[in-house]
């Protein structure tokens, strides 16, 4: 196999020059050959890419009316110093679907049509796409690295639909299920059917667990849903006295789980902070 570049080893030109290029400038680089391709492709290569990159928040907004819907993901870089227009960078432009989950740089979509629902993994940064078929029966409540193995996970819960109206198919069982990304294998039950609420709730992802708030609305108490990544089995916690029971969102701050929720004018917001967290999750 030739060189990917003529006098110069492969171990050079990939761990010290390719794997410093920013996100559009290798996606240059993969169009050149198929040699630099396969070099830029390998699982190796994009985990350590990725750690590489800094972090930034996604934006994502609708464009279009509802019968002909686009979905802008755009990326904030909110570094000090950058002027407005830098600040906001398209990520993708797609027709027909819209964001569910993200985790270190992957993409969960799902179609817009609710009753021909299909999900696809996107990674924005080398424009690579696949659809995810063994689980359109399903919804998708979260997504983590499994640190254990070093697998991309979804956490999934069968579709309202079918479980109100026991239509399961066969080998499906109600309750929380759990796939690993590029797995031929289907959706693997680990039970907690009581944790059907977090379905469509947003969550966070910190120090190891995926976090839900659940109001008052959901369960008549207000408690945050714990679910442990590594060991895959659920928690809980509970929430802070609110001003506004229900109206709050979790998001996680200078290293910090954090709460924020408006007051009833909403003219104000309190923020709090869990502090201690190793002491509440022993």
């Amino acid at each position: 196999m030739a060189p990917l570049h003529p006098g110069l080893p492969d171990e050079i030109a990939i761990w010290e020059i390719l794997i410093r290029l920013d996100p559009k400038a290798l996606l240059r680089c993969r169009a050149v050959c198929r040699d630099w391709l396969r070099a830029t492709s390998t699982r190796e290569f994009l985990v350590v890419h990725h750690g590489r990159q800094p972090t930034l928040p996604l934006l994502n907004g609708y464009n279009g009316d509802v019968d002909d819907q686009t979905l802008d993901i755009i990326s904030l870089d909110h570094q000090t110093g950058l002027v407005a227009a830098d600040q906001l960078q398209s990520i993708a432009r797609l027709d027909g679907m819209h964001l569910l989950r993200s985790c270190d740089g992957l993409l969960i979509l799902c179609t817009n049509n609710i009753d021909d629902r299909h999900y696809a993994i996107c990674n924005p940064a080398t424009r690579q796409y696949a659809p995810l078929r063994q689980i359109d029966d399903f919804e998708v409540s979260g997504m983590y690295l499994h640190r254990s193995t070093g697998e991309y996970r979804l956490l999934l819960y069968p579709c309202p639909a079918r479980v109100m109206n026991a239509e399961l198919p066969h080998g499906l069982h109600d309750g929380c299920h759990v796939f690993t990304l590029g797995s031929c294998e289907p959706p693997r039950h680990i039970g907690w059917p009581e944790a059907r609420e977090v379905m469509f709730e947003a969550n966070v992802l910190f120090r190891g667990s995926l976090f839900w708030y659940m109001g008052p609305e959901n369960i008549k108490k207000d408690i945050i849903r714990v679910f442990n990544t590594t060991a895959e089995s659920f928690r809980q916690m509970q929430a802070p006295v609110l001003p506004r029971p229900g109206e709050a969102n979790l998001f996680v701050m200078d290293g910090m789980l954090t709460m924020a929720s408006c007051n009833d004018a909403a003219a104000t917001i309190g923020i709090w902070v869990l502090q201690n967290y190793e002491s509440e999750a022993a």
